[in-house]
This record gives C-alpha cells, sequence and structure tokens, in this order.
C-alpha cells in the first residue's frame, strides 16, 4: 500500500509538473504573439514581429486568482501578495496565464486584456465554453476600481480567454471555434456602441495538423500533441514554424519530450473511452436493450461503469 501510494503522489506530481510546463510555454513572448495574430481579430493585420514587440514580460502565470474573495486575498492596496506558498490557496482557481497588451494604432492606453488557458483535460463534466465566459466577465469585473465611482465604463478594456485543448475528443481534433458578443438590431444603424467587450476562443490540438500551413493550430500541436524526441521537435519549431529557439523555449521543450508516456496516454484513454461511449449507445439502440446489458456485451469492467453511464447521460442531455 505504501509503494502504491508513493507512486500515486509521483503521477500526481508529474502531472502538476506538466501542467505548468504547459503554462511557461503558453507565456513564451513568441508563442503569445502567434495566438494573438491568428485568434485576436485586433492583431490580425500586424505582423508577428511587430506584435513581439509590443508585448512585455509582465505575465501572470498561474498566480491571479478567479475569484472575487480570491482575489480580495491575493490584492491587498493595490499590492500583489507573495503567492508562492501553495498550500495557502490550496483549491484556489486561478488564470493560467495573463497579461495585457496594447492595441495596434490605438496607443498604449488602449489594451486587451488575454487569458491563456492551457486545457489538458477534456471530459470535465461541465460545459468548458460557460467557464471561458465566466473567466471573461471575472476579467471585466476585475477593472472595477479603474471605472468605479465615475462610472467611466468606456474605460473597459476588452477581454480575450483562449483555450488550448490538447486532448480534445474526435470529434473536434483540429478544430477552432469562436464566440464573441454580437449585435441584433430591429433598426438599420444601432442605437449602441461599447458592447464588443469579450470574445472567447478554443482551440483544439491535432497531432496531425502540425504543418505551418496550419499556422498557430499546427504550432501548438506540435508543441502539445506531438509525441517526438527534443531534436525533431526543436526542427520542426525552428525550420517549419520560424521559431527562434531561445534558451527559455529550448528548456520547455525538452521538458515536455521527457514526460512520461503515462501523461500523454491520459488524453488518448479519454478519446478511447468517448470512442466506447458511443459504441455502446448504438449497440443499446439497435437491439433495443438496457445500459447494463451493452455493457456486458461489450465486456466493460464493473470499476469503469459508472463512468459511462455518466458519459451516456450527458450526451442525452447534449442532445448528442
Amino acid at each position: 500500500m505504501e509503494v502504491q501510494n508513493s507512486m500515486a503522489k509521483s503521477i500526481a506530481q508529474e502531472r502538476r509538473d506538466y501542467d505548468e510546463t504547459c503554462k511557461r510555454i503558453l507565456a513564451e513572448r513568441q508563442i503569445r504573439a502567434r495566438i494573438l495574430h491568428d485568434y485576436v481579430s485586433e492583431f490580425s493585420n500586424t505582423n508577428i514581429a511587430a506584435i513581439e514587440s509590443m508585448l512585455d514580460d509582465e505575465v501572470e502565470v498561474g498566480t491571479e486568482p478567479i475569484g472575487r474573495d480570491d482575489w480580495a486575498a491575493y490584492s491587498v492596496g493595490g499590492h500583489e501578495r507573495n503567492t508562492e506558498d501553495s498550500t495557502l490557496a490550496e483549491g484556489v482557481a486561478r488564470f493560467d496565464v495573463r497579461f495585457s497588451v496594447p492595441i495596434p494604432g490605438k496607443g498604449s492606453r488602449m489594451t486587451i486584456e488575454v487569458d491563456l488557458e492551457a486545457q489538458n483535460k477534456w471530459d470535465v463534466g461541465y460545459p468548458l465554453a460557460s467557464r471561458a465566459v465566466f473567466y471573461c466577465a471575472r476579467m471585466l469585473s476585475m477593472q472595477g476600481d479603474k471605472i468605479l465611482p465615475k462610472s467611466e465604463y468606456e474605460k473597459l478594456n476588452k477581454v480575450y480567454s483562449v483555450w488550448v485543448c490538447s486532448h480534445p475528443d474526435k470529434e473536434h481534433k483540429g478544430v477552432v471555434e469562436q464566440f464573441s458578443m454580437r449585435p441584433h438590431s430591429d433598426r438599420e444603424s444601432l442605437m449602441f456602441d461599447g458592447y464588443d467587450l469579450m470574445d472567447v476562443c478554443f482551440i483544439c490540438l491535432d497531432s496531425h495538423k502540425i504543418s505551418a500551413e496550419d499556422g498557430c493550430l499546427g504550432l501548438l500541436g506540435a508543441l502539445f500533441a506531438l509525441r517526438c524526441d527534443p531534436k525533431e521537435l526543436r526542427r520542426i519549431l525552428a525550420d517549419d514554424f520560424g521559431m527562434i529557439m531561445t534558451e527559455s523555449i529550448d528548456e520547455r521543450v525538452e521538458a515536455m519530450c521527457n514526460f512520461s508516456e503515462g501523461i500523454w496516454e491520459d488524453g488518448k484513454a479519454e478519446g478511447r473511452a468517448e470512442g466506447r461511449a458511443e459504441a455502446l449507445r448504438s449497440l443499446m439502440a439497435s437491439l433495443s436493450i438496457g445500459i447494463e446489458r451493452a455493457m456486458e456485451l461489450l465486456c466493460i469492467p464493473s470499476s469503469e461503469r459508472e463512468r459511462y453511464e455518466s458519459l451516456l447521460a450527458r450526451y442525452s442531455t447534449s442532445g448528442r
């Protein structure tokens, strides 16, 4: 039992290290610039080198709390508290990577607030889009000190929440979906403006889409979804995507490639579970049998049956 507990702790620590490495990669200036260029409309006409020059090193990586009460504990008198002692904030939800960047051609006062999330688990039990919208809402509300008490809502900065999903299900691999606030009016011209304040983007990676033609989707796919040795990954990043292999990027690449096969298999196992759930549903429909009998026919272990019942219930609720 002691050996099992030790192994479990080791695996849990490796997963935490993996998540941290993913965040650090997203925080790299070259990566942020490419994400902004491809998925933030305000930067689509600005070349990547120029975007890089607009970015600074003031990036919050896994330190900025999301909840209101957590934020109050994090920031006192407008000054950031030391968050190195993670035991004091166990279970606190935090943004993965947060930074601000000036809007091209608008001057230094007009900025966009960006949240980058490294989402390594796909089947989380709730709509990821709802969580992303909530993150956007929090980024807007966190600007309260700037606009209140004078009601200067015109000073609100637009916010983006961009989610890099490394292990999506088969249906979503290689898909990019974006959500934004759009007007609808029964007048020819709009009465109001100032509504375009939040955007959400989901980048669902595919290890088979890693060419330069795929743009940032391919770059992120190579980094997070491709399983290869460090030397080959460095070559792909430099030759195919024009990345400058700095010391910090080189370290992240080395770390990503050296994580155990178990970490990579987690995402694959989730995809296999989705496929088996679909097989269960088809079998139940074609033979007019219940879920218990269908699981028996597919030889699903009793220890895993509750998981598949939950998956099928979720499909039913979502209309899939």
